[in-house]
């Protein structure tokens, strides 16, 4: 099924912003020699509380098939998740659609999940500054012992708090 793309994604992804991306991707495995356990990519998702009942094929004819979905609309709630090129993940960031987290909205979450939150349930700059915190504490990168964290161009990323972070931390920049 197809999804819709905002403009301003599509308008970004041409030919010359994906040639320099490439350029500045193999420019940084030049500079070390990263194993795939090493390179990481990170990126946000939505995940509704109430699924949509999938598409059921039944005989012509047949009037009644059984299937039950809710009535309500459900949440959205954002998803941060990180995986590596070697197929290891970083337990993921949750961030509900309140004003305060509380520790049981994580009841049934993976194991070493945290969470956060925010009004409208999306990630911004300081949620983004603790996942990096929390990436940093399970990865535990060095100048010595450097990773590869790929991230799409979302602007929760960019914060000065963060920028620092992965200076000091990462060896960025």
């Amino acid at each position: 099924m197809s999804e819709g793309t905002s403009l301003a994604r599509s308008m970004s992804f041409n030919k010359e912003t994906v040639a320099a991306f490439f350029k500045a991707y193999k420019s940084a495995l030049a500079k070390g020699k990263f194993e795939p356990s090493r390179i990481y990519n990170v990126d946000e998702t939505g995940i509704t509380t109430v699924q949509q009942p999938p598409k059921i094929l039944a005989p012509k004819g047949v009037k009644q098939i059984g299937g039950m979905t809710s009535v309500e609309r459900g949440v959205l709630v954002t998803m941060i998740c990180c995986i590596n090129a070697a197929g290891n993940t970083v337990p993921p960031l949750f961030v509900f659609p309140r004003a305060n987290f509380k520790n049981h909205m994580l009841k049934g979450a993976p194991v070493g999940a945290i969470g956060a939150a925010n009004k409208r349930g999306w990630s911004n700059e300081d949620v983004f500054f603790k996942y990096l915190q929390h990436f940093i504490s399970h990865v535990k990168p060095t100048i010595e012992d450097k990773v590869i964290l790929l991230l799409d161009n979302h602007e929760s990323y960019v914060s000065i708090p963060t920028i620092d972070l992965a200076k000091r931390v990462l060896g960025l920049f």
